[in-house]
């Protein structure tokens, strides 16, 4: 049998490997890890009024007109629920009061307002972020979502594969004061 030490070591290369992957990325796609702070802020921000959009529509299926002719069948596919999630990040950037705002990313990420301007005029101009028309909040694009669809694939395999790792070596078990970690 392996040492308990031995598995959580490998668990700390996989996790090692995975970031390696993720800073590639993100070296890859955005100009600086605040760029990259400041798009997943709006995403976050973004993605929980969606979350609930969607389980408000799945929910009331039978009596939405509007999802019906989204979600033709009882049972959603990935197809069509990607369709409607595309067609949110369209209908968003014609609604009031939805978004979030240069003061409020600001605040959160700790951020200088005079970068957080520059980082969203770095954003827009490579379209992942836009700007609403009804009262100027800052949303996400649908070329966003296109754009970094294989890294959301990579990232729920990722995490299934090392959550199955850390729970299969029963590394909840381990004591982090351990002297031998």
């Amino acid at each position: 049998m392996r040492g308990k030490y031995s598995l959580y070591y490998d668990w700390i290369i996989e996790v090692g490997e995975e970031r390696l992957v993720e800073q590639k990325f993100l070296k890859e796609n955005f100009y600086s890890r605040e760029d990259y702070t400041v798009f997943l802020f709006i995403l976050m921000r973004f993605s929980k009024k969606l979350t609930s959009e969607i389980r408000d529509s799945t929910a009331n299926k039978s009596d939405n007109k509007f999802i019906k002719s989204t979600f033709p069948n009882q049972n959603i596919t990935g197809d069509e629920l990607d369709e409607f999630i595309m067609q949110y990040y369209e209908k968003v950037k014609n609604l009031k009061h939805y978004g979030t705002t240069r003061r409020a990313i600001s605040m959160q990420t700790n951020i200088p307002r005079t970068s957080v301007k520059r980082i969203l005029d770095r954003l827009m101009k490579r379209k992942l972020v836009t700007v609403t028309k009804n009262d100027n909040l800052i949303v996400p694009t649908a070329l966003a979502r296109k754009k970094f669809s294989d890294y959301r694939k990579y990232l729920f395999t990722s995490f299934k594969r090392l959550n199955k790792i850390f729970n299969d070596s029963h590394l909840e078990y381990l004591n982090p004061n351990d002297p031998g970690l």
